[in-house]
């Protein structure tokens, strides 16, 4: 639980709000990513402080400047949306 508070922290830093279940759907995408990154390579960010800062964070950083707007992923590997 300690963990959760530390990676909520690092969401707010950013100026984002989490809930503790958008929280364990990080962790749940987290766990499947570990597994099926030595399957077959997605992503050479591995650690889980990392992944939450450099994928899952930099993934939703501006999502509410584009809400109602049509964009498009242009593949940042991972199932991470760039912009």
């Amino acid at each position: 639980m300690l963990y959760f508070a530390c990676m909520k922290n690092k969401f707010n830093e950013c100026g984002l709000t989490v809930t503790d279940a958008k929280l364990d759907m990080f962790e749940e995408y987290y766990g499947l990513l570990t597994v099926y990154n030595d399957k077959f390579n997605i992503t050479a960010i591995k650690g889980r402080e990392d992944v939450y800062k450099k994928n899952f964070i930099d993934s939703v950083l501006f999502a509410d400047k584009i809400k109602g707007k049509t964009l498009i992923d242009i593949g940042s590997g991972g199932g991470f949306p760039a912009i």
